[in-house]
């Protein structure tokens, strides 16, 4: 998935494998959920039914390229100036003691 939206975005999005102890440690129930993907790479999912009931149901690397792709991107920019406007904040108020009178 990393790939994937790194490719369709332009911007590098980094994987990083969590070793399933940790994950077990913090987050129990999600790695219930990769040990069981992991342990069943072949769930018996019917398309055609899902297709049936959501017609306009896409495959991860479709959605990437109608519409997933512009919304990661815009979510990336939208991040990238919450962080900015943070690290300014944080640093008039690292800073604001320089300005104090002592």
């Amino acid at each position: 998935m990393a790939a994937a939206i790194s490719a369709a975005t332009g911007i590098t999005a980094p994987y990083e494998q969590l070793p399933i102890d940790e994950l077990r440690r913090v987050k129990p129930r999600f790695a219930q959920g990769y040990e069981y993907l992991n342990n069943n790479p072949e769930p018996p999912i019917d398309f055609a039914a899902l297709r049936a009931l959501q017609p306009g149901l896409m495959t991860f690397i479709r959605w990437l390229e109608r519409t997933g792709s512009a919304q990661l991107k815009a979510g990336f920019a939208a991040a990238k100036k919450n962080l900015r406007s943070s690290q300014k904040q944080f640093w008039r108020a690292e800073n604001s003691q320089f300005a104090k009178p002592i």
